[in-house]
């Protein structure tokens, strides 16, 4: 009986260290899961952040971060709020339109906070070179351009690609000359139109940011110029 108990002792704390280890510790409002790994070798790496569209989970991004050339690590987070099969990163419930929106916001602005205090934290946990560099697709794409209209400080870059993005996001943007943004849109993408980029591109730039605008042939998506970018950046570490 005793050596049952220690057994299963043994196994609550393995399970826990091991569980503690792929989620955040810090005071956030969401201590989000998260998938990491190395690409290549060495110590002291550049750290990406990849943040999944809606409806898709950490492992989404993973096929992508590992395409590209360099010796850096990922942390590839999950959204906390269920949607379909995965997850979402704001979620909005209310009597009526505007309350469900103003909920949604809430909601998204906690899990941005969530994403920017917890990437501290895992770049230092790594000991990272440099602040983190940011990959955002789709809905994780609009949580991008909110991290680099709010918390520009925490990152070096922010690369986005398919980006939603909606005015009432511009209400919390800071002004600051901190972090270079570079926006990805495709031409023929039929859920997020180029002129909605067009519109991150003006939001961002009128708060003072860097920003980088490129059109890619193609629809929703991340495009192989982004591997080649994020590449660039981390050899320039």
């Amino acid at each position: 009986m005793k050596k049952a108990l220690l057994l299963l002792l043994v196994a609550v704390i393995g399970y826990k260290f091991l569980f503690s280890g792929n989620q955040l510790n810090s005071d956030v409002p969401h201590q989000l899961k998260f998938s990491t790994a190395v690409v290549g070798t060495g110590e002291s790496l550049p750290l990406v952040i990849a943040l999944h569209g809606a409806g898709a989970n950490e492992k989404d991004l993973i096929p992508f971060l590992e395409s590209i050339d360099g010796n850096f690590r990922y942390v590839s987070f999950r959204a906390p709020f269920p949607q379909g099969m995965g997850y979402t990163w704001g979620e909005g419930v209310g009597a009526n339109k505007r309350e469900a929106e103003d909920r949604y916001l809430d909601n998204f602005s906690d899990a941005a906070y969530s994403i920017a205090e917890g990437s501290a934290e895992l770049a230092e946990r790594f000991d990272s070179s440099g602040a983190p560099i940011v990959l955002g697709f789709s809905v994780g794409g609009q949580m991008a351009i909110y991290l680099a209209g709010v918390y520009p400080k925490y990152f070096s870059e922010i690369v986005i690609a398919a980006g939603v993005y909606s005015e009432s996001m511009k209400e919390d943007f800071e002004s600051s000359s901190r972090s270079r943004v570079y926006l990805y849109y495709g031409k023929q993408d039929p859920i997020v139109p180029l002129s909605m980029g067009k519109k991150a591109k003006d939001a961002l730039k009128d708060t003072g940011r860097q920003v980088i605008f490129k059109e890619f042939q193609g629809g929703h998506t991340v495009p192989p110029q982004v591997a080649e970018l994020i590449s660039k950046l981390i050899s320039e570490r």
